[in-house]
């Protein structure tokens, strides 16, 4: 069975506390990454993905006992009475990162950035961290690609113990960004001394604007032939779920909710129903409200549910 999250934040814990009495007391104590995992619970969320750091700055601050003791807590509580706790918790590494540029200080912050997303993972005990691969900065995609391998190699041995895994994105390739083609996953995976620490996050918006056709039956189908031959099935530890603003190939990275974009419901259904991704955490990065300021991560989550449980037509 599919298991379904969302990207969540303190910001999300926090605002649905408001005004709620005794749950704003309580959300005031929560501190750091739980408050992420406290949301997901209230949502019953099977999984969750979050920032283990500030996601647009360079500098931040070490745990407290106290925010690892609440992080630990969280991730042991059962979701629904007589369940399973959340699983699997995903971190998302901060967008300022990037490892495709040239050197200078941009790529020496990056580099110790990465570093510490990857120690705040083995620390809580996070087993994923996603990445952007980055952008070149006009180098080209190669000069880009090669530099992702530099710096993963200076990166990955000092975690080479570590349980915690690092999961390229695909991208939509907008601007210089490289990891848009699933060619270009795959040889950053073969050419990295450590390839047994690298996975796949696959995300739908992504491909989709890269020119991997998910609205339709065929182009489906080509894209799972395409990952199959390229990265590998196995590979790819997380899906992102996002529906496309504009069209397939348009190289435009812009989510909107499940349905209402040009992936569509039955482009999901098929992506949902496929029981080879059933093992496969499933997570939300739609935007929070609609035009009236209504919360969609509820939304989004039941109707992928609802796609999960019935089959997809053939169109």
């Amino acid at each position: 069975m599919a298991r379904f999250g969302a990207h969540l934040s303190v910001t999300e814990f926090r605002r649905a506390a408001a005004g709620r009495g005794a749950a704003r007391r309580e959300a005031e104590t929560v501190t750091g990454p739980a408050a992420a995992l406290e949301r997901a619970i209230e949502l019953k969320c099977d999984c969750v993905q979050l920032f283990l750091r500030p996601n647009r700055q360079w500098d931040a601050r070490p745990y407290t006992e106290a925010m690892v003791r609440q992080f630990a807590e969280a991730a042991s509580r059962p979701v629904r009475r007589g369940g399973e706790p959340l699983g699997p918790i995903v971190s998302h590494a901060a967008y300022l990162i990037n490892i495709a540029g040239p050197a200078g200080d941009v790529a020496r912050r990056s580099k110790h950035a990465l570093i510490d997303e990857l120690r705040r993972a083995d620390q809580l005990g996070v087993p994923y961290v996603v990445l952007h691969p980055g952008n070149h900065m006009g180098a080209g995609d190669e000069a880009g690609l090669h530099r992702v391998v530099e710096t993963l190699d200076e990166v990955l041995p000092q975690f080479a113990e570590s349980p915690v895994e690092l999961l390229l994105e695909t991208t939509a390739g907008q601007g210089s960004a490289v990891g848009c083609r699933l060619e270009h996953l795959s040889w950053l995976i073969e050419h990295a001394a450590l390839p047994g620490k690298l996975g796949v996050c696959a995300d739908t918006c992504h491909l989709f604007a890269a020119g991997y056709d998910l609205a339709t039956a065929a182009g489906y189908a080509a894209t799972v032939e395409a990952i199959e031959r390229t990265v590998g099935l196995a590979r790819v530890k997380v899906w992102h779920l996002n529906d496309a603003l504009r069209e397939c190939g348009s190289r435009v990275d812009r989510h909107t909710h499940i349905g209402r974009g040009r992936i569509g419901r039955e482009g999901f259904r098929r992506l949902v129903a496929d029981a080879r991704w059933a093992d496969v955490p499933m997570i939300l990065e739609t935007p929070k409200e609609d035009a009236r300021g209504r919360p969609m991560d509820p939304v989004n989550l039941r109707l992928l549910r609802r796609l999960a449980g019935s089959a997809p037509t053939s169109a």
